[in-house]
């Protein structure tokens, strides 16, 4: 998951490059906090990733809400076909 933050290119990609040098599969990245779309697109063009999914800041913080956000992950994951 990457936050959008001052460093979170930098962040990101040496977390990936990590995953990557200990055989970790990745399917797809999880964008979290508000859009930065530039950020984005260099990291997805770096790690060669799809998004899997963009969470945007949350209003409240409950059961309910990680289960419908899980919901969202399933949904995704299904139509994603894995």
């Amino acid at each position: 998951m990457s936050n959008n933050y001052l460093g979170s290119i930098n962040h990101t990609l040496l977390t990936l490059e990590y995953l990557k040098k200990n055989d970790f599969t990745l399917k797809g990245l999880i964008f979290n906090g508000p859009e930065n779309k530039s950020t984005e697109d260099i990291i997805m063009h770096h790690s060669k990733a799809p998004c899997f999914y963009k969470v945007r800041e949350m209003e409240e913080i409950s059961i309910e809400s990680i289960y419908r956000l899980a919901e969202k992950f399933k949904t995704r994951w299904n139509e994603l076909g894995w």
